[in-house]
């Protein structure tokens, strides 16, 4: 049994062999495969499921992420005949003349945008061998680069000069009481490489600016936003009055909280994620929903939220009877489960992965599994065996 990935930013096969992909036994959701022309005929050979895009490309390209600056300081030190992949943005210098490009023999593939001087657009575009975005020119300063998250306000836009060209790097959250006249002076273009979220009513000035290499989140009017995952009990549920919620992440809802109590507390969820409930309260919950395919799971009496935690079979013995225990992110078992072990559980919710040392112990679990969001469970070789999860860039 090979070596298993989850969730891959770019899966990166430029230099990948037969025995390079031997040991690769699954790779699940990738956002990016890029791979040469001469080795093509590897992918097929490769378990991979969920791939977001696939872009070919010469053997001896060199691989960035993110943003890439070309300057005059850079062409003055960048090898000859050198092929570059930029997976992002690039941003051409407004300090670089066309003499510069002109004598360097290097090229670009990129998957995203380029800002370039308009002087320049001509020198960039024959440096291009392929392209899957858009080239955009600039008059002025370069574009303004914002990395990790950005909260957009009516201040910081009063900080902009008018006709700013916005390049976020991140994440990017449009303030619902954002100035819509200020945005608009100010703003000329909004590139997004991560994610980027704002208000349904907001739409129809921000979709004319944006650009994205990423996800958006489109938040309809009058919801409060929970941008971390939420766990709701009898105390912290009283700040809400018939509120509007909205989430990408998770919601636990404590056996504390009665129907009344949910009740009264919102008016409507918006949430792609999924909620876990007591007993007897999904139904206010169906009731609330405005994304019907929302996933709810139920828990009988308790419940444990595990996220990267590797257990015994005696952690399953100490838990209370009838509880609900749902997998986050990845659980390891590092030993052989019985079914006495298991048997005075209410269930296991499989909202991550689970990781096991034999067909016995999977086989026993799966009894206890009724409901499951995105996770699966994989029995390993050996006990030193893991899930790599969540990898920005993976070569093979």
């Amino acid at each position: 049994m090979g070596k298993k990935y989850s969730n891959v930013g770019v899966l990166n096969l430029i230099q990948a062999t037969e025995e390079s992909i031997q040991e690769i036994e699954k790779i699940n959701n990738v956002g990016l495969l890029v791979y040469s022309q001469k080795n093509a005929y590897l992918v097929p050979k490769l378990n991979v499921k969920n791939i977001g895009q696939t872009i070919m490309v010469e053997k001896n390209v060199k691989m960035a992420n993110g943003v890439y600056k070309v300057d005059s300081a850079y062409l003055k030190i960048v090898d000859d005949n050198e092929t570059v992949f930029i997976n992002g943005a690039v941003i051409v210098n407004v300090d670089v003349t066309l003499e510069e490009l002109q004598q360097k023999n290097i090229t670009f593939i990129v998957n995203g945008i380029i800002y370039s001087p308009s002087h320049l657009n001509g020198a960039i575009q024959s440096k291009l061998l392929t392209t899957n975005g858009t080239l955009v020119s600039y008059e002025g300063p370069e574009p303004k680069l914002e990395n990790g998250n950005l909260h957009l306000t009516t201040g910081y836009l009063e900080g902009l000069r008018e006709g700013t060209n916005l390049l976020v790097n991140g994440i990017i959250t449009i303030d619902e009481h954002v100035d819509l006249t200020l945005l608009k002076e100010k703003i000329a273009r909004l590139d997004i490489n991560g994610t980027i979220r704002y208000y349904d009513f907001q739409q129809p000035l921000i979709s004319g600016k944006l650009s994205i290499n990423g996800n958006q989140n489109i938040i309809p009017k009058g919801y409060q936003v929970l941008s971390t995952q939420t766990h709701l009990n009898k105390h912290n549920i009283k700040r809400y009055k018939q509120q509007s919620i909205y989430t990408t992440k998770p919601i636990f809802i404590d056996s504390t909280i009665t129907r009344e109590g949910l009740n009264e507390a919102f008016s409507s969820i918006h949430s792609l994620s999924y909620i876990l409930c007591p007993e007897g309260t999904e139904d206010i919950l169906f009731e609330k929903l405005a994304n019907l395919e929302n996933e709810v799971f139920v828990y009988v009496k308790n419940y444990i939220a595990v996220k990267e935690e590797t257990w015994f079979s005696t952690n399953f013995k100490q838990l209370d009877p009838q509880t609900t225990i749902i997998i986050q992110d990845q659980l390891t078992i590092n030993d052989t489960l019985t079914h006495a072990d298991i048997d005075h559980i209410s269930e296991i919710i499989l909202a991550g992965d689970i990781l096991v040392v034999d067909e016995t112990t999977k086989v026993i679990l799966k009894k206890k599994i009724s409901q499951s969001f995105k996770g699966e469970i994989h029995v390993l070789q050996d006990h030193d065996e893991q899930i790599a999860t969540n990898i920005g860039e993976l070569v093979l």
